[in-house]
This record gives structure tokens, C-alpha cells and sequence, in this order.
């Protein structure tokens, strides 16, 4: 890892952690934060695991293109402009 952009934090002799600074453009206010945390949809995704339909233990929501998996399909929903600075970057 370059030093001079992450730093390493030591869990133990095994595993560690590397931590960067952060990106202006990312460091949100708590509104603009919890505006992108509540795109997510009311309920959970349903997927098949060994054939039966289970809900999956999260939200989650496809944005720009439908995608499958798992026997199901996510449809996406149009790019909201406030997650448009990720793809941008």
C-alpha cells in the first residue's frame, strides 16, 4: 500500500485495516446522507435460495439497469441526481 495515501491500522499479527483520507466531494452533510440512505425501497428483495423465496436480510435497489440473479430480477429505477456524483467521479 502507498504509504502516502492510506494508512495502516493493525488488528493484529494477521489482519489489518487501511483507511485513506476522504474525498471532498463525498463528505456529505447529515441531510444530503440521510436523503441518499432513505432511497432505499420500503421492503426487502425478495430472492429463490434453494427454491423457495426468502427475503434478503437488506434493502437494495438496482439504478440505471435491470439486473438478475438468484431466479429474480431487480428493476431499476432512473439515476437520482444526488447519486450522480459517484458515477461522475
Amino acid at each position: 500500500m502507498n504509504p502516502e495515501i492510506f494508512q495502516t491500522i493493525y488488528l493484529d499479527e494477521e489482519c489489518q485495516v487501511y483507511t485513506s483520507k476522504s474525498i471532498d466531494k463525498f463528505n456529505l452533510d447529515s441531510s444530503n446522507f440521510f436523503e441518499i440512505c432513505n432511497l432505499h425501497p420500503k421492503d426487502y428483495h425478495t430472492i429463490k435460495f434453494y427454491g423457495k423465496e426468502v427475503l434478503t436480510p437488506r434493502w437494495q435497489q438496482a439504478y440505471g439497469k435491470n439486473y438478475s440473479y438468484t431466479g429474480s430480477k431487480n428493476n431499476a429505477l432512473p439515476i437520482p441526481e444526488n447519486l450522480k456524483i459517484f458515477l461522475d467521479w
